[in-house]
């Protein structure tokens, strides 16, 4: 399916236990930066930045996608169709300002959100740690990755993490 982002299955134990098997990062300064439409992403965004001790970096569309499911799984397909990403309030963030980026995103088509590519788009990640960290329903964390060093070539994308989230 398109959107596994309902709300979470995995207990914040089991979430908690999957950020502390992150890779630790050497500097203190790290940001978390996360895409949620739902809510459920975000409290495993929320638990990223309390165990990091991170900045948090909420990606917000300038239009949101619509309240129902299937509204929705149109409106991502013909973005991915396209190629047309959406548009971020807030896409530019001072990377400069981070060793570490956490990327925290649900899986839609077998890969990243949308506002993952606008934030990529709008951002170098060149030089930087990128941990990508995604709530799934039936896969996608693995060739969300593979795509992430794709389009960062120049970052350190590690090992993909993720929460099985399905209905």
């Amino acid at each position: 399916s398109c959107c596994n982002e309902e709300q979470p299955k995995a207990d914040s134990k089991t979430a908690e236990s999957e950020v502390q098997n992150a890779p630790a990062v050497k500097s203190a300064k790290s940001v978390v930066v996360y895409y949620s439409q739902t809510g459920a992403t975000k409290k495993l965004a929320q638990i990223f930045k309390s165990a990091r001790n991170a900045d948090e970096f909420e990606l917000k569309l300038a239009k949101p996608y619509p309240s129902t499911y299937d509204s929705t799984i149109a409106a991502v397909r013909a973005e991915r169709e396209s190629k047309q990403w959406p548009a971020l309030v807030n896409a530019k963030l001072d990377v400069a300002k981070y060793d570490t980026v956490f990327i925290v995103y649900p899986i839609m088509f077998g890969t990243f959100t949308p506002p993952i590519y606008s934030f990529l788009d709008a951002n170098d990640l060149s030089g930087k740690v990128v941990v990508p960290f995604c709530t799934y329903g039936s896969g996608g964390r693995k060739a969300s990755a593979a795509e992430l060093k794709t389009l960062e070539p120049n970052a350190n994308v590690t090992l993909a993490y993720g929460i099985s989230n399905k209905r």
